[in-house]
């Protein structure tokens, strides 16, 4: 009897020792341990390094195993063009995520943009070409150029503390866009405390998404650690509730905005417009849902404007010559009396090259080991270059190792705006690959970041006003190499830095 209550035990364990083994016809990669695979070798911080140096070894295709978890990792951009982009049907769904889908938000498990169903995702796409993608986005132009000219003055009032001024910043648009509350009051009705809070859901977010800490995505009796020793159970709650107070936050605002009937943006505004098409769209049995559904639109509006800028200014202020050119392309156009319009950015192809380069140099997601810059699970076994990919496994766009390949760059290592400007994906000369993307920081196919053009013509914005008003000068010495500049965490932003602005 004893022996008969065992067989169940004994055939799942079998299974799952047998599922640690690496499948036939799999992409070349380093030999791993029993049972735990290439898990103990990846190290906890600074990943990225550990799989560039795979990718130089093992060649554009790589397989690994994590646990019993296969994982493909594509090293080189006409891959993820053939893959992602090609056979989007079997690679556009996300990899479960246990701990946000069923500790953070359970509501939106399939509805939140960054693991929504592909049912839930022409939904995104229809809200988002009315805010964040196409004509939708030129609405916006005058509250961004508001934005950043409002941080113009608060740069000159009190430039040591420029960073304490990007957090407004980074939100002001996309809460005009999600909520209709003028821009103007945009502080004074949310309170520094909101900024700080959402900040900070954010960086918990983030953290609790990484699959390799915990690693309870691959060793899945690891959810039933009780939670004096899993510090996951109890930073999930933490979470979730700065995620749905800064969430019912916006709502709220909207609601005041739509009572004031002045909102700035209130006639084109996405959660006014719901609201007037049904007034308990956030309260019906399906308001939770909902909230979640808007809290992810919002969250790719916002995506990571603030890191990213913050490597931006990094690059201008460590490379003089770089951002005296910019300068130079700023002052042709609009002059020193006229503040730079978006509608003029088109004259400024140095500009956008400079913000481009500073996401290829320094990519956010690169260090994002546990979700590999949020994976794709194959749903359909494919095939490429003789290799099979298995129906399960998850597979990821190698960042870093996509934006620094010698091959395919000149000193890749290197920030260099011109390489944009020479070429529209920054390629050397005589090299070219197929569907080949400038960046592939926000993704690509079907997942990529809907935020992506939003994020392109905020920074241009502010950028351009930046460089117009200001000469960007290092406070003591930079550190601008990515293994001790910056921090060593779930993503790439720099360590705090000094510099000047001053007035041109």
């Amino acid at each position: 009897t004893l022996a008969l209550l065992a067989l169940p035990l004994v055939y799942s364990l079998v299974k799952w020792l047998l599922s640690t083994r690496r499948p036939s016809q799999f992409p070349p990669g380093p030999p791993g341990a029993p049972f735990l695979g290439n898990w103990h070798q990846i190290p906890s911080l600074l990943h990225c390094f550990k799989l560039h140096e795979w990718a130089r070894q093992y060649g554009p295709i790589m397989g690994l195993k994590l646990g019993p978890r296969n994982v493909v990792v594509l090293n080189e951009g006409s891959l993820v063009y053939e893959l992602i982009v090609k056979k989007a049907n079997s690679f556009s769904e996300r990899v479960p995520m246990y701990i946000a889908q069923n500790h953070i938000l359970p509501e939106g498990k399939h509805s939140y943009s960054l693991f929504m169903r592909n049912d839930y995702g022409g939904r995104l796409r229809t809200l988002s070409k009315q805010t964040v993608v196409g004509s939708g986005l030129n609405n916006l132009a005058p509250l961004q150029k508001a934005a950043a000219t409002r941080l113009l003055y608060q740069l000159y009032q009190d430039g040591e503390h420029w960073v304490e001024h990007l957090k407004p910043w980074s939100l002001e648009t996309p809460v005009a866009m999600m909520s209709g509350a003028p821009i103007q009051d945009y502080v004074r009705d949310f309170g520094k405390q909101w900024i700080e809070d959402y900040n900070l859901s954010q960086q918990l977010w983030i953290e609790l998404l990484d699959q390799l800490s915990p690693p309870v995505d691959l060793f899945p009796i690891l959810r039933w650690v009780p939670g004096l020793i899993a510090e996951w159970k109890r930073k999930a709650p933490v979470a979730r509730k700065y995620l749905l107070d800064a969430y019912n936050g916006v709502i709220e605002q909207a609601e005041k905005s739509m009572k004031r009937q002045g909102g700035t943006f209130s006639h084109l505004a996405i959660i006014p417009k719901l609201l007037r098409q049904e007034p308990d769209h956030f309260t019906n049995k399906q308001g939770l849902d909902n909230t979640v559904f808007m809290g992810g639109l919002f969250d790719a509006a916002v995506g990571s404007t603030l890191m990213s800028f913050q490597t931006l200014i990094l690059a201008l202020a460590a490379h003089p010559e770089v951002q005296r050119k910019a300068q130079e392309e700023v002052d042709r156009v609009f002059g020193t009396e006229q503040l730079p319009e978006q509608i003029e950015l088109d004259k400024l192809p140095y500009i956008h090259a400079c913000v481009t380069e500073a996401q290829r140099w320094r990519p956010l997601g690169a260090y994002f080991m546990g979700q590999f810059g949020l994976p794709r699970e194959c749903v359909h076994e494919e095939e490429i270059g003789g290799f099979r990919i298995p129906r399960g496994a998850s597979v990821v766009i190698n960042q870093w190792s996509i934006h620094h390949d010698p091959d395919f760059y000149d000193q890749p290592g290197r920030y260099d705006p011109e390489r944009y400007v020479k070429n529209p994906v920054g390629a050397k000369e005589g090299v070219s690959q197929p569907g080949r993307k400038p960046i592939y920081t926000f993704g690509a196919g079907r997942r990529e970041c809907m935020g992506k053009d939003f994020y392109f013509q905020n920074a241009r914005i502010a950028c351009a006003q930046v460089l117009w008003a200001f000469d960007i000068v290092p406070d003591g010495d930079l550190d601008i190499d990515a293994r001790t500049g910056f921090t060593p965490a779930v993503v790439m932003m720099p360590k705090p830095f000094k510099v000047n602005f001053v007035p041109r």
